[in-house]
């Protein structure tokens, strides 16, 4: 079975609070963080005029472009 970050993948049949399955190429995952890094992310996605959700991506995309 493939997982996505230690959970079973959104195609299996088990149900996880943490990742749902939106379509067939989008999950969305719960992401609990400090209420200081989440202001710090607003105030920075702000600054680059884009949504946090965006920011977070862009984060995730480069840090796995990264690792390759």
């Amino acid at each position: 079975m493939i997982t996505t970050l230690g959970y079973p993948s959104p195609t299996s049949s088990l149900e996880h609070e943490e990742i749902r399955n939106i379509d067939s190429k989008v999950v969305e995952i719960s992401l609990l963080l400090p209420i200081n890094q989440v202001e710090q992310l607003e105030m920075l996605a702000e600054e680059q005029g884009v949504t946090t959700a965006q920011l977070i991506r862009k984060f995730i995309r480069q840090s796995l472009e990264s690792s390759f």
